[in-house]
């Protein structure tokens, strides 16, 4: 399987869980009353660790999930405007303020970033719903935008608590969710070529000649200086050692010995 084959199939199932989890909120808050309370999208969340996972394209996830909200609810068509740009706006520049800027080590490393990257995100785009929204309103302006911004900020709050636990578990190592994919794969790929032995030399105990040579096994090869024989220099050698024997220990022959004399 190729990489950009790999990258999307990826993608797509992060935004399948978002539209299940769309889905899923619209049934439960139709059929109860008292769910309308208990509001859970998980679309944010989840395309942050889409778009931690392989970049900007991660951000496919939060269009996918802010349109089948809209398609599930019979939205209007000022509310698709709101809820698809609103989202791939906001998540857009939470990603250059916190990925980009700041960094995805740093994120990890610091879990008090990584709740605030997800606050941001939130923020920003119950901000930008609010203000698309409101173009046009007739209401006012201002009017639609306070009430758009109240509900939104009450109807978003038990998501934010969720995807903020959610956030801190996919951050955890052995999830292996939040982690950059390209660098990730040629990890794997490298591990595969070279059987562990990089993850062996970053050890602080690592001996360059113990995993190869014991020390009562070193040969005329370890102990040269540059490292082992290439197979021409071994060829030469065994050439001059053929000769030696030949012509005697200084590698002349008896009529060059006798000239000499």
């Amino acid at each position: 399987m190729t990489l950009k084959r790999y990258r999307t199939i990826d993608i797509i199932i992060f935004g399948i869980i978002a539209i299940v989890f769309e889905l899923v909120n619209y049934l439960a808050s139709t059929s109860f009353k008292d769910f309308k309370l208990v509001f859970m999208s998980y679309t944010i969340v989840l395309t942050i660790i889409a778009m931690y996972r392989w970049g900007l394209r991660g951000i496919v996830v939060s269009a996918l999930g802010a349109l089948s909200s809209c398609l599930i609810a019979k939205a209007t068509w000022n509310q698709y405007l709101a809820y698809i740009f609103g989202n791939v706006l906001g998540v857009f520049v939470g990603y250059i303020i916190f990925q980009y800027k700041i960094g995805r080590n740093k994120l990890k490393e610091k879990k008090i970033l990584l709740i605030a990257y997800l606050l941001v995100d939130f923020s920003l785009v119950i901000l930008f719903r609010s203000l698309i929204i409101s173009i046009g309103s007739e209401n006012g302006f201002l009017n639609e935008f306070i009430t758009s911004l109240k509900g939104l900020i009450i109807q978003e709050s038990m998501s934010i608590l969720i995807s903020s636990v959610i956030l801190l578990i996919a951050s955890i190592k052995k999830s292996q969710l939040m982690v950059e994919m390209i660098g990730y794969i040629k990890d794997v790929q490298d591990d595969k070529k070279l059987g562990g032995l990089r993850e062996l030399k970053r050890s602080e105990f690592y001996n360059q000649d113990k995993p190869f040579t014991e020390p009562s096994e070193f040969d005329e090869s370890n102990i040269l200086e540059g490292g082992t024989l290439s197979q021409e220099d071994l060829d030469e050698l065994d050439e001059m050692m053929k000769r030696e024997l030949e012509t005697g220990e200084d590698g002349r022959t008896e009529e060059e010995k006798d000239g000499t004399n």
